[in-house]
């Protein structure tokens, strides 16, 4: 009796377990890596300038936000568009002019804000295996069409507060069309999202400043920073 009864209970645990469906890792499927369309959100914490003006201009914290979107043609080959804001423009070291010993005059209070409406577009390009569990390399190239729809230049003061911005908008033209180079990481993150963060840089060969006094030409923009973005 006994005998029956175990070989019974071994019956039906073996037939229970038998109907349990298999256990599958979701993230081994790649369900978006393998997606040809995604859209998001990008931010991007930047640091900008001008690299034609190197003796008394900084680097600035510029932020940017974007609509994102990817679409991929061909085994991790594909398109990158996004359109957004974008800050840029420079900082600027004012002359000494007291010339004395221990009292120097000079500030970096001055600031160039070029404010874009931006739709970078590139050629991208995602390894088709993992260089960590659920991670994949990717880069990519192209251009960040822009419009330059503000541009002035600030004095801030801690003396006497912020100085009134002044509008050089119509010394600056209205377009430019700087290159773009993107190299980072896609994560397919819980869910089934992409988490990409990309290391991004641009590069302008326009002079888009018009010098009023001497009519010479300058601001090429240059860009650098990280640019994080969210895919689904």
């Amino acid at each position: 009796m006994k005998q029956l009864f175990f070989s019974l209970t071994l019956f039906v645990a073996l037939f229970a377990y038998s109907q349990q469906p298999e256990k599958t890792n979701y993230f081994d499927k790649y369900q978006k890596f393998n997606k040809n369309f995604l859209i998001g959100f990008s931010v991007n914490n930047s640091w900008a300038n001008f690299r034609d003006l190197r003796d008394s201009s900084f680097y600035r914290p510029s932020l940017g936000i974007h609509l994102s979107s990817e679409y991929y043609i061909y085994k991790g080959l594909g398109i990158s568009a996004d359109f957004g804001l974008q800050q840029r423009g420079m900082g600027i070291y004012t002359p000494d002019l007291d010339q004395s010993i221990g009292n120097p005059d000079s500030t970096g209070r001055l600031r160039y804000k070029v404010s874009t409406i931006e739709m970078p577009l590139l050629i991208v390009y995602r390894h088709n295996k993992d260089v960590f569990r659920n991670t994949r390399l990717s880069l990519g190239f192209g251009i960040v069409p822009m419009y330059i729809f503000k541009a002035e230049r600030i004095w801030k003061s801690i003396d006497d507060g912020f100085h009134r911005p002044v509008s050089l908008k119509e010394n600056y033209n209205t377009f430019d069309f700087p290159l773009r180079f993107s190299l980072g990481c896609d994560f397919d993150v819980a869910g089934g999202n992409i988490f990409k963060t990309n290391f991004i840089f641009d590069y302008g060969f326009k002079g888009i400043y018009l010098n009023p006094s001497n009519n010479v030409r300058s601001n090429k923009n240059i860009l650098l920073g990280i640019k994080l973005t969210f895919l689904f």
